[in-house]
């Protein structure tokens, strides 16, 4: 939409195009494992939606995607959560557009909970990330993955108030 210039008539539309900025908000509540050294589409199903102002997202079909329904520049933010009990190596977050990663924060020591250093009794988190990206308002879809270095699969997802849960927000920065 384009900006008016002096003298132009600012409709209804147009403002709330620029006021209304709906966002999806997704927490894991459920557990599923995470094998060590590949990328893992975290699951979103049932109970996982704070926020969903659209519909972007779907708990039955394709839990692990957003898939927003208006073109636009989109800010989104995500991280995971390993269940306590394992000693991890290493932790990455990636965001990825349409089953490709668009977003990396590459392998970092992964930290509990309370962002202290992570040991086998706290949950860890992996790395926090955010980026911006443009989407086409119909096919384009988002997805979290996490990847962890350890001696087997870690359980991720971990519903879990005290020390997180892996979390997903997609919230429309601009529309194209």
């Amino acid at each position: 939409m384009p900006r008016p210039s002096v003298g132009d008539e600012v409709t209804a539309d147009y403002l709330d195009n620029l006021t209304y900025k709906p966002v999806t908000q997704l927490e894991g509540q459920t557990s599923q494992t995470c094998t060590s050294g590949s990328n893992n589409q975290v699951q979103f199903a049932t109970s996982s939606e704070v926020f969903d102002d659209e519909a972007w997202h779907d708990t039955s079909t394709n839990n692990t995607r957003i898939t927003p329904n208006i073109a636009g520049r989109y800010q989104v933010f995500g991280w995971g959560v390993f269940v306590a009990g394992t000693s991890i190596t290493r932790a990455n977050t990636a965001i990825w557009k349409n089953g490709a990663s668009i977003a990396d924060t590459g392998n970092h020591k992964p930290t509990n909970g309370a962002g202290g250093a992570a040991t086998s009794n706290t949950a860890q988190n992996t790395p926090f990330i955010t980026t911006f990206v443009d989407m086409n308002g119909s096919t384009d879809y988002l997805e979290l993955t996490v990847s962890q270095t350890s001696t087997g699969g870690v359980s991720v997802n971990l519903n879990n108030a005290a020390s997180g849960r892996s979390t997903l927000i997609v919230k429309l920065h601009s529309r194209t």
